[in-house]
Parts: C-alpha cells; sequence; structure tokens
C-alpha cells in the first residue's frame, strides 16, 4: 500500500514509477498499454525515444487494440503540439523491415480535365504508370489505410507523404515513352 511517507524511501507511482522503468530500458512494444491516457508528454516522448525502431507491415490493420496502433497515436499527438517532432521519429519508423525517408512520394496521382464547363477528376496509381516507384511508394501509402481510426491527414505528416506534381509526371512519361 503507498502512502506519502513512503516515497522518501524509495517507494516510486504514476509518472516517476514510469520514468524510472524506462530508463531502467524496460520500453517495448507492449508496455504502451502503461503509456497511453494520463501520463504527461515528457513521458510519453522518453516512451518513444527509448522504444527504438518502429516496424510496421504494409499488409496488416491494425485497429484500436494493437499495440502499434497506440503507439502511433501517441506520436500524433505529440506532433500535434510540435510538427517537427516527425522529424525526429521518422527515422526510427520502418515499413516491412524497410525504412522510410524524410519526404515520400504518394502513390496516389490526382488530376482534372476540363472539357467545356465540366470538370473530371481522376485518379492513379503513379506506381502502375511509373513502374520504377513500385518499391518507393506503395507501402508507405498503404501504411495509412493501416490505420482506420487515425486520421489520415495527420498520418500523412507524419510518413511525410505528399503527391508528386502532375507536371513532373507528365515530364517523367514523356521521357520514358518517347
Amino acid at each position: 500500500m503507498y502512502s506519502n511517507g513512503l516515497h522518501a524511501i524509495g517507494l516510486l507511482e504514476g509518472n516517476d514509477l514510469l520514468n524510472f522503468l524506462l530508463d531502467k530500458g524496460l520500453a517495448s512494444k507492449s508496455f504502451v498499454r502503461f503509456i497511453s491516457g494520463k501520463v504527461t508528454p515528457e513521458i510519453k516522448k522518453l516512451f518513444i525515444e527509448k522504444l527504438g525502431v518502429i516496424n510496421l507491415t504494409s499488409d496488416i490493420i491494425y485497429n484500436k487494440e494493437s499495440y502499434e496502433h497506440q503507439i502511433i497515436d501517441i506520436i500524433l499527438e505529440l506532433g500535434k503540439a510540435d510538427e517537427t517532432y516527425f522529424d525526429l521519429i521518422i527515422p526510427n519508423i520502418s515499413i516491412d523491415g524497410n525504412s522510410i525517408s524524410s519526404r515520400n512520394i504518394s502513390d496516389d496521382v490526382f488530376f482534372q480535365i476540363k472539357r467545356g464547363e465540366v470538370d473530371y477528376k481522376y485518379e492513379l496509381s503513379l506506381s502502375s504508370v511509373l513502374p520504377g516507384y513500385k518499391d518507393q511508394t506503395s507501402s508507405v501509402t498503404s501504411i495509412v489505410e493501416a490505420f482506420p481510426d487515425l486520421n489520415k491527414t495527420d498520418l500523412r505528416k507524419l510518413f511525410k507523404l505528399s503527391n508528386k506534381k502532375t507536371s513532373k509526371n507528365f515530364d517523367e512519361i514523356e521521357r520514358i515513352y518517347d
């Protein structure tokens, strides 16, 4: 049983206990169950830092109960306060065993063509049009979809996903197919 007087003789609880355990190297995916909830942002950052590499698999759907979902949720929460936090974390995330870079190209290509008064919007897969991008785009794009309960815009920020400009796609297609 805990009492205020026992803290003076070394009994730890709450954030002090979590901080002690993390400093002693007990960070693991399953440890996230103690980090979720009403824990200070400093403890959450320490947990993510001590966790090391976060391995994700593009063909798995991560539901709210999965450790990976809870870990990514914490990272998104910390990144909302300071988006530069994502830059610190991105080197520690791997997808299908491959590390991801600080800028990733989305496999989604959106463009529109105006015919008369009507705008027609189209979506293509970059890797299907330019096969050289297959290994670079599909796994990072699919990992965003692997977290159905999390905000896609926030995930795209975390994974540094950006769409390649349509004009650059057309230029590359012309070089290849001319």
